[in-house]
């Protein structure tokens, strides 16, 4: 199971676009369409990051007993391969969203090897399509267990294997990445985020975070959607 969530460009002062949901297939259709930018036309361009586009690919890490497809894989990562390539024509950065999702029982070591055979596959893809890799950005998950895994491991085994994992995958000219909370709380994405930045390991590209869920989800608790919680949400 697998699916692919597509979110339009946004500018300043252009209305924020939810995105909607299509098949690899329908994706890769449109993206054969345009023809991907040569490096030597792009190594002289400079993108200005006035505007930002992303594309999100979300896999599970284990779908009814077993790791995802060789087929939904190459599918999932030739649209973002498209996708970039259309942005990059268009001097708009994109951010690679690479996301192995934490549903299932699965431990760190499962979770490590999923992540590091999608991004390995997400390098050859954008490879083939001659992506300027210097202007783009990676947004993917940390390395963590799923979400019913009674194993717990420390915020250290979490950040050496998502180093270690970012190691043997991603090019040292990507120019950042940026995490999303995955499912984790404010406090424990933001631990595990610094955890990171200290793990000993050489880290050649800028790490940072991409939270939307982890920086509302105390807020959005104590408003609970009712008028009268509302003030102590603003100031929670």
């Amino acid at each position: 199971m697998w699916s692919v969530y597509e979110h339009s460009s946004e500018a300043p002062g252009d209305p924020k676009n939810e995105g909607k949901e299509m098949t690899g297939e329908q994706e890769e259709g449109k993206g054969t369409k345009h023809q991907p930018t040569s490096p030597g036309a792009l190594a002289g361009e400079v993108f200005h990051v006035n505007g930002k586009s992303h594309c999100q690919v979300a896999l599970c890490a284990e779908n009814w007993g077993t790791p995802p497809s060789a087929l939904a894989i190459i599918e999932n990562v030739n649209v973002l391969a498209c996708y970039a390539s259309i942005c990059q024509q268009n001097g708009i950065m994109p951010i690679m969203e690479s996301e192995i999702l934490p549903d299932g029982d699965y431990d760190l070591k499962h979770c490590q090897y999923v992540t590091k055979k999608v991004l390995a596959a997400v390098y050859k893809a954008l490879s083939d399509h001659h992506i300027y890799l210097e202007g783009t950005l990676l947004k993917p998950n940390m390395i963590t267990l799923g979400h019913a895994c009674t194993h717990k491991y420390s915020h250290e085994e979490i950040a050496m294997a998502t180093v270690t994992a970012l190691h043997g995958t991603v090019p040292p000219t990507v120019t950042g990445i940026t995490f999303p909370s995955g499912g984790q709380s404010e406090e424990e994405a933001s631990i595990n985020l610094n955890a990171i930045n200290k793990c000993p390991l050489l880290k050649p590209w800028a790490l940072t975070f991409s939270y939307g869920q982890a920086l509302q989800a105390s807020a959005l608790k104590a408003w609970g959607g009712k008028k009268e919680n509302l003030k102590a949400a603003q100031e929670g």
